[in-house]
């Protein structure tokens, strides 16, 4: 049985290394995206302990509450600016995450093509081989009709 060689490998193999590598850009901006959302989640606890620390210390020191004050409205800030920071990435992690499934979709139709032919090679060769052995078989049957 001859061995099925798809003429389209080398193009099924760049489509899949260009899939690999809109995969890896969409796993990094990915993390981007968690490290930008955890960095938030951090600044909402630190801002709580210092909202529950300002309140416990509330009568005792009027610059300790100012400062406190200051503290949280810069915790504000910066969690504003990594929101935004990470709506940016959001949303170029959308387009990644459409290129992604453009090159998926064409490795994935060079992949069916290449099932399919495959699939029609073998069938194709199981058919000679059986006609190979039908051949066979009936030169056997014929030589011992003559003997």
């Amino acid at each position: 049985m001859k061995r099925f060689r798809f003429r389209l490998e080398t193009l099924l193999k760049i489509k899949e290394y260009n899939e690999k590598e809109w995969e890896l850009k969409l796993a990094h901006i990915t993390r981007k995206c968690i490290s930008f959302k955890k960095e938030i989640g951090n600044i909402r606890t630190e801002k709580a302990k210092t909202f529950l620390t300002r309140h416990l210390r509330s009568e005792e020191d009027m610059e300790f509450l100012r400062a406190c004050e200051q503290y949280i409205s810069r915790l504000e800030q910066r969690a504003k600016h990594i929101g935004e920071s990470l709506k940016v990435e959001e949303e170029e992690k959308g387009k990644i995450q459409e290129k992604y499934l453009e090159a998926s979709r064409e490795r994935k139709t060079l992949d069916r093509l290449k099932g399919k032919q495959a699939q029609r090679h073998y069938h194709k060769e199981r058919l000679e081989e059986g006609k190979a052995l039908d051949d066979l078989t009936t030169a056997v049957y014929s030589k011992k009709l003559y003997l």
